[in-house]
């Protein structure tokens, strides 16, 4: 009786991992199918000030350090932004200002809002095809949320908002998905406009078992365009 036990436990066991790897096959497919599926440029995120400042300067920090090391030259360009006067920001401000009120307005329009609908099907559709037995999994890609959300709009009001929690089985409290970001790091992230970003990365199982400080993960996010699933990879060596 006991060798049918140890025999039934270690085929369960056999099962459990077959799943889970084909699980995990199914769920990197899908993301490669949902990446596939092509923008338009109209519907991509303007940048931030400080992007545009350093893809003016970046060559300027390269020749500096005398490496051109992603994350390099993000800690270093995330410090020369923040030592800015503030004469020296604001043409890089005004331009970010202007590129996100156009793309806004862009996506309030029936155009905008037609094509970034057509692209969110494509996606959906995409996804459908990996869709899972037991659970929805919601799409984390920070740079994929083109519709402004109620957080987002707090935040631009000067206020802070909570991220929406999951829904379904399992769900988390918001407490739990808001990891705490220590002071000077989240001054950091602020200045840079990825506290959301950052807090997204903390969040992540995977991330948080790779032992990354939270200013390891700013960097990552840095050196990633504040690509949250890019800064992942950089972090979990994937």
């Amino acid at each position: 009786v006991e060798a049918n036990a140890e025999k039934a436990k270690k085929e369960e066991e056999r099962t459990e991992k077959l799943a889970a790897k084909e699980e995990m096959k199914n769920e990197r497919a899908c993301k490669a199918a949902v990446k596939a599926v092509e923008k338009d440029d109209a519907l991509k995120k303007p940048q931030t000030a400080y992007w545009l400042w350093l893809g003016d300067n970046r060559e300027r920090i390269v020749t500096m350090l005398g490496s051109g090391k992603g994350s390099d030259v993000a800690k270093k360009g995330g410090e020369m932004w923040k030592a800015l006067a503030d004469a020296e920001r604001q043409p890089y401000e005004r331009k970010a200002k202007e590129q996100k009120d156009a793309y806004d307005e862009y996506l309030a329009s029936d155009e905008g809002a037609a094509k970034l609908k057509a692209f969110k099907d494509a996606k959906k559709a995409a996804k459908d095809q990996f869709k899972s037995k037991d659970a929805d999994k919601e799409d984390d890609d920070e740079d994929d949320d083109d519709a402004p959300s109620p957080g987002k709009r707090a935040k631009s009001a000067g206020l802070s908002a909570a991220p929406p929690s999951k829904r379904g089985r399992g769900a988390k409290s918001s407490a739990q998905e808001q990891p705490l970001i220590p002071a000077d790091v989240l001054k950091n992230a602020e200045g840079l406009n990825m506290v959301e970003q950052l807090r997204n990365l903390m969040a992540r199982a995977d991330v948080a078992a790779s032992g990354k400080s939270p200013q390891e993960m700013l960097v990552a996010l840095q050196a990633s365009s504040g690509l949250v699933n890019k800064a992942k990879a950089k972090l979990c060596g994937a």
